[in-house]
């Protein structure tokens, strides 16, 4: 019997052993002491005809900005517009307002850092919804800005848990249509996720959250995801 108690206590701990790489279910920001999420910055690239905002194939590289280096603890890669824009506010008067335009994207993929909060690995989750609310402010009937709230969902490859990660205020801060693309930003992509046109924008993600999820089915019940709910 002593030899068996060795055993034993190896079958007994194997569940826990095979959990211990799983997300860690909470709620991450940016604002959070410490730092536990990274601000970002991101490019999305205007591929031809359009050459444009809000088009359909628009594809999206955002990924995490420490202040010196892009990427060392999370990157969105290659989530492309699946149909033009579509406008559900102007308030314009006189050429003085907001503009607002809300776009559905498809595709693409997460990637967060073992050296993050949520576990003790690399961890990879596919995009299932992903989509943005974005203001183009005008005075005088000149564009001054263009500020965009995100919100994406996805699942996590080889486990239960689901997350989503909303940014808020994402700014444009330049267009090819001015100048080239900086080198301390996210190169441009296209849907395929090769090397995309010269033409795009890009910006700063300035207010990210990261929520994670024991399981899908708990995170479509707390945010009503509609794809997800006919995927489990």
């Amino acid at each position: 019997m002593r030899r068996l108690v060795p055993l034993v206590v190896v079958l007994f701990l194997l569940p826990t052993l095979a959990l211990a790489g799983a997300p860690v279910v909470g709620t991450y920001d940016t604002t959070d002491l410490g730092g536990q999420v990274l601000p970002g910055r991101f490019s999305e690239s205007w591929p031809a005809p359009n050459y444009q905002e809000g088009v359909a194939g628009n594809t999206i590289n955002a990924q995490s900005w420490d202040g010196s280096n892009l990427g060392t603890q999370w990157t969105l890669i290659c989530p492309s517009i699946m149909a033009d824009a579509v406008l559900t506010s102007d308030t314009r008067v006189a050429g003085t307002g907001s503009v607002k335009y809300e776009t559905h994207y498809q595709n693409g993929a997460f990637w967060f850092a073992a050296a993050g909060p949520w576990g003790d690995e690399d961890y990879t989750a596919q995009v299932d919804q992903m989509t943005v609310t974005s203001t183009h402010l005008y005075v005088g009937g000149v564009l001054q800005s263009v500020v965009s709230d995100i919100t994406v969902f996805g699942a996590f490859d080889g486990y239960v848990n689901c997350m989503t990660y909303t940014i808020s205020n994402a700014a444009i801060v330049g267009t090819t249509q001015f100048m080239g693309l900086p080198a301390a930003y996210p190169y441009f992509i296209d849907s395929n996720c090769g090397n995309g046109p010269n033409t795009g924008a890009w910006g700063d993600v300035v207010q990210a959250t990261i929520v994670i999820y024991p399981s899908c089915e708990v995170a479509s019940e707390e945010s009503s995801w509609g794809s997800l709910k006919a995927r489990y």
